[in-house]
């Protein structure tokens, strides 16, 4: 039920939306709002319920606006992830070392890091080691990045759609009453 743009859910229904706006997992949710583990793991019941799925949809929109994120800003995100290139910044020396001169990065390159990690070292044993800073990049990951802008953009079915009327058990009554039909006029052949 709605009321001004407000659904009304059950208590219940009210904490399983709750604990899945938390963390996105519907049988956890389910467990949490105290329904038995077996129709948690069956939870598609609850979130079939358009009531349920407007609620969701509603207080995603509020958490949306009040963040100001917005369909755009989660693609432009994923773009920047996509399309960030270490190589960019990379310095590769006389010798063929090579090092990363992050003077040059954008701000792109840098939302694209997951990991930075500095590591003082020796090189070398005894009063003869030399001081050296290795650093380890780790960028976030492409794949999932363009998996994610795929989706987004209907580039991917998840589910399969069958268009057209097929309903099986009809099909099968109706060959069984065939069957039948042909049986008893074979019968009334004999007779």
């Amino acid at each position: 039920m709605e009321t001004h743009g407000v659904v009304r859910l059950s208590d219940k229904h009210k904490r399983v939306v709750d604990f899945y706006l938390q963390h996105y997992n519907k049988t956890r949710a389910m467990r949490e709002a105290g329904y038995s583990e077996l129709t948690a793991k069956r939870g598609i019941d609850v979130f079939n319920r358009t009531d349920v799925q407007a609620e969701i949809k509603r207080r995603q929109a509020l958490m949306a606006a009040k963040a100001g994120v917005s369909a755009e800003y989660v693609i432009q995100k994923f773009k920047d992830i996509v399309e960030a290139d270490l190589g960019d910044l990379l310095v590769i020396h006389d010798d063929g070392s090579a090092s990363i001169d992050f003077n040059k990065a954008r701000p792109e390159h840098l939302a694209a890091l997951s990991e930075f990690t500095v590591d003082e070292i020796s090189k070398g044993r005894g009063e003869s080691a030399i001081p050296v800073s290795r650093i380890r990049v780790k960028l976030h990951d492409k794949l999932r990045a363009l998996e994610a802008l795929g989706k987004h953009l209907g580039l991917f079915t998840e589910k399969l759609e069958v268009k057209g009327e097929f309903d099986l058990i009809r099909t099968i009554e109706e060959r069984r009453k065939k069957t039948l039909a042909t049986m008893e006029s074979e019968d009334d052949d004999e007779v």
